[in-house]
């Protein structure tokens, strides 16, 4: 856009130089001809109307890049309401995971405790089991040795 405003801006500087140029050269000849300098107002008028034209058209460029920050202004504000949310969302996953830490903390050291009482218990249940293997050993010797 910055660029068709200096080429728009390029262009009328350099159609008033021509004109100013046009303007200067029928002042220094106004004393031989004056039809002549009738003609170069008539192309200076021309070239105003030109740059009227010109000016008309800046001026909607502008009103259309207003209405573009406008909305951009619009798509801004909206994307600050979306990283608010995100923002909510993120602390609100924050204390789901702490929580969920504690539980699984909890549950580990209740499987941990489940895991050693049933170690303790087998252990037990296998030095039972060995002595009544001994005693069956004892008792298989006392029924032979009869």
């Amino acid at each position: 856009m910055d660029d068709k405003v200096f080429e728009l801006i390029e262009k009328m500087y350099s159609e008033m130089q021509e004109g100013f140029k046009g303007v200067k050269s029928d002042i220094d000849g106004v004393k031989n001809d004056v039809s002549g300098i009738k003609e170069d107002v008539s192309g200076v008028k021309e070239d105003v109307s030109g740059l009227k034209e010109d000016v008309s058209g800046i001026k909607e460029d502008v009103s259309g890049v207003k209405s573009d920050i406008d909305r951009v202004k619009e798509d801004v504000s909206g994307i600050k309401e979306d990283v608010s949310g995100v923002k909510e969302d993120v602390g609100s996953i924050k204390l789901q995971i702490v929580r969920l830490e504690d539980k699984m903390d909890t549950n580990h050291k209740v499987l941990h405790d489940g895991y050693k009482q049933t170690y303790e218990k087998l252990t037990d249940v296998d030095g039972k089991l060995d002595r009544q293997e001994e005693i069956l050993k004892g008792h298989d010797l006392q029924i032979k040795g009869k």
